[in-house]
């Protein structure tokens, strides 16, 4: 049964919609400045910065001991940075297992596309493997963040780069078509504005370009995936149909909370609890 804050939540989030996520077809977005990480936050991980391809990566505790290190994409539709609630669940996350955690600022649409997110992305996972090449790699994403480490998966793959040790994906964007976006119980999330958003990512490009829709890529290589979502999620349908695929693969974990709103485990409710501990189990493990 549905928990007491879980409906609280939802609720609270029909409220919240028209602040979080309605791009128009024409609007001009002001979100190409240089994402500034607020003090106010008081994360518990010490934060340091660094410069890739002009773009600022994020990186908690990195002089971790620990041999893992993590790449956390973060969602909003390609069209919105970083939220305080991402940061400071990223901060439990990687405070509690003693991590190192990498969180790249890649460009946000429309002036950034998914070709400049991988100009990023691929030299920085590079990077990362180069600076440690002992450690578990582990890539994580949200929504869009979701969305994006599925695509970059592919495309290390494709490239025959080492690929990640572990994938962690909650609620992700999977499939930019939007062709499987169907359900009206999302409270949060509109058909319209992921269409909007789509488009200014994908500019002119095939949307079932795996680098922009990783559902229609070779999902065969999905390996030692983990995968959170909810059934009354806007994008429920699209991952329904993305875990199908990969579910006969043992290694990869699938896992559905009915009633459950997209990007469920961000929040605090006592759903959220058990996927976390998941989580953290499968950094260390």
């Amino acid at each position: 049964m549905k928990s007491l804050s879980a409906f609280l939540l939802t609720f609270a989030l029909r409220k919240a919609r028209k602040k979080y996520f309605t791009p128009k077809e024409g609007d001009v977005l002001d979100n190409d400045k240089d994402y500034e990480l607020s003090p106010s936050l008081n994360l518990k991980c010490p934060v340091e910065e660094e410069i890739y391809f002009s773009r600022k990566v994020f990186i908690l505790n990195k002089n971790s001991e620990k041999n893992i290190t993590m790449i956390y994409l973060h969602g909003g539709g390609y069209v919105l940075p970083f939220f305080s609630m991402q940061w400071k669940y990223i901060d439990k996350i990687t405070s509690k297992t003693g991590i190192k955690c990498y969180c790249p600022d890649y460009r946000l649409a429309p002036k950034g596309t998914y070709k400049e997110a991988y100009e990023l992305l691929l030299p920085l996972y590079h990077e990362i493997i180069k600076r440690y090449p002992q450690d578990k790699v582990i890539l994580f994403g949200d929504s869009a963040g979701g969305g994006l480490c599925s695509g970059l998966y592919l495309e290390l793959a494709k490239r025959n780069i080492k690929l990640p040790d572990e994938l962690i994906l909650i609620s992700p964007w999977i499939d930019l078509t939007n062709e499987l976006v169907v359900r009206e119980k999302d409270p949060l999330l509109t058909k319209a504005g992921l269409l909007v958003a789509s488009n200014m990512w994908s500019k002119g490009t095939s949307k079932m370009d795996y680098r922009v829709s990783p559902y229609f890529g070779d999902t065969s290589l999905f390996n030692n995936v983990t995968v959170f979502y909810g059934s009354d999620e806007i994008l429920y349908p699209s991952i329904d149909a993305f875990v199908s695929k990969i579910k006969n693969n043992q290694n990869n974990r699938i896992y559905l909370k009915k009633g459950m709103n997209h990007i469920y485990p961000f929040y605090p409710i006592k759903e959220a609890k058990e996927a976390t501990n998941i989580i953290i189990k499968t950094i260390i493990r």
